[in-house]
């Protein structure tokens, strides 16, 4: 499994640059897809959209196991911190996982 997602990661320069982006995403806080996307750009020197991260935050999930130690719950849509597009299932655990870090409400955002 370790070996896929690598491979999934390694396969453009934005998806690492975006993966390690959300690893340091600080316990506590949020960051919006575009923010996420931002980050990205400085660091990897690309072009990286909102929805871009977005959908590699779904993939990952794909990837990963909600226990993961990577902070996919730390990653919101701004002013859609309950995640509408996401399933029940990863709204239910992101919202449990951000009560355990203290986000509540809009949290505090990078």
């Amino acid at each position: 499994m370790k070996e896929d997602l690598d491979a999934f990661l390694d396969a453009t320069l934005w998806r690492r640059a975006a993966y390690n982006q959300i690893n340091v995403i600080p316990k506590g806080m949020l960051a919006s897809y575009g923010r996420i996307a931002e980050l990205t750009n400085l660091a990897a020197g690309t072009a990286v959209s909102a929805r871009q991260i977005a959908w590699l935050r779904r993939r990952l999930y794909g990837f990963l196991t909600h226990d993961t130690e990577v902070p996919l719950h730390r990653v919101a849509k701004m002013g859609d911190v309950a995640s509408k597009h996401d399933s029940e299932d990863t709204r239910r655990i992101n919202t449990e996982l951000r009560i355990q870090e203290e986000i509540t409400g809009g949290g505090s955002w990078l």
